[in-house]
């Protein structure tokens, strides 16, 4: 007699099977609640990001908000977004066809601006009525809110970017970083901000010499010691003059071809709200760099020749070889450029006239 091909399964294999399946389910409705409710506090805290942009007085709009992103993240995004800041804080617009805001549902506190693709901003570096245009491959600008919708610290990342001007391109940046964070510490009198900045290859297409037309590096680690108070920028800046505010650069580097300079030092404002400061820097290709300035006109030929002769007395060879190194004390004071006694050069002075409507947050 032959057995059965097959046996009907038995009622415990059925249950666990059915155990199984509604475990499943109970998983992904709970998961899809989850993701609903942080939904709820990503657009919460959009909200009040948007508030306090108005309360501030900027006219913020978009249209409907779209939510997607189902299930590796949640993404808000604010079609034809715009904002317009009153004159009394420059008068300037920012707008985009789609700004996207997003997070992931096991972070719903932290977020994230998606600023790839094409943005206007018109009465910053333009004249009124001209748009400067600025394409971004890829960009993501994480901010940290406080309760009530201020910014406490901001990171950005760029890739493949361009800025330009109708028919004009202004500059390439093939890939950039920027942390600010508050400072740590007891000391009240020394707290600011944390900064750090990473850039690669920076294009200037227009610019001529003595510089290449790339800017290959920089690399700053400063701090911003000293409360800057919301306001007027101009306000805002003789404030934190006034209170002992400083600017101390713990490392930069620049590698811009000619010139590679790296080092150290200390800035702040004068009575004027002229940057004024010390630094220690090694320099490499400084020969080139004075010669170029001086065919340029940036440079006095008496102060070329001088520069020369006294640079290349203290020069020394790096013992590796390569080109000469000048490790040199530089110093900004009443508008000159000093290399340890030798005033090098006239430092153009920043014309706060042209910025006087820009407000702090």
């Amino acid at each position: 007699m032959s057995e059965p091909d097959s046996l009907p399964p038995s009622p415990n294999f059925r249950r666990v099977w059915l155990w199984l399946g509604g475990g499943i389910a109970a998983a992904v409705a709970l998961y899809a609640g989850f993701w609903f409710a942080t939904a709820i506090i990503l657009k919460d805290q959009a909200e009040k990001w948007i508030a306090r942009l108005t309360a501030d007085g900027k006219a913020v709009t978009h249209d409907e908000i779209r939510v997607s992103g189902f299930p590796a993240k949640v993404d808000l995004i604010f079609p034809d977004w715009q904002v317009v800041s009153p004159v009394t804080d420059g008068g300037w617009t920012w707008r985009t066809n789609a700004l996207s805001v997003w997070t992931r549902p096991w972070t719903p506190l932290a977020f994230t601006v998606d600023v790839a693709g094409q943005h206007q901003i018109l009465g910053v570096w333009t004249p009124p009525g001209v748009a400067a245009e600025v394409a971004i491959g890829s960009g993501e600008l994480s901010p940290v809110l406080t309760a009530n919708g201020r910014l406490r610290a901001i990171a950005l990342s760029l890739e493949d970017a361009h800025l330009s001007v109708p028919e004009a391109p202004l500059a390439t940046l093939a890939a950039g970083d920027l942390v600010i964070a508050p400072r740590t510490g007891d000391d009240e009198a020394r707290s600011g901000w944390h900064i750090a900045i990473n850039v690669k290859n920076l294009g200037f297409p227009a610019l001529d010499d003595p510089f290449g037309r790339d800017l290959r590096t920089v690399h700053v680690v400063a701090d911003l010691v000293g409360a800057v108070a919301p306001g007027p920028l101009i306000d805002s800046l003789a404030e934190w003059r006034d209170s002992g505010g400083t600017l101390e650069l713990r490392e930069f580097l620049l590698a811009w071809p000619p010139l590679t300079m790296m080092g150290n030092g200390t800035i702040t404002l004068d009575e004027n709200l002229q940057p004024i400061g010390a630094a220690t820097v090694k320099f490499q290709g400084f020969f080139e760099t004075v010669d170029g300035l001086a065919a340029a006109g940036d440079l006095r030929s008496s102060s070329a020749s001088m520069a020369r002769v006294v640079l290349g007395l203290i020069a020394r060879a790096p013992e590796d070889g390569g080109s000469p190194e000048l490790s040199v004390s530089v110093t900004a004071q009443d508008g000159q450029l000093y290399i340890g006694p030798l005033s090098l050069m006239d430092l153009p002075p920043v014309d706060w006239v042209a910025v006087q409507g820009i407000a702090l947050p």
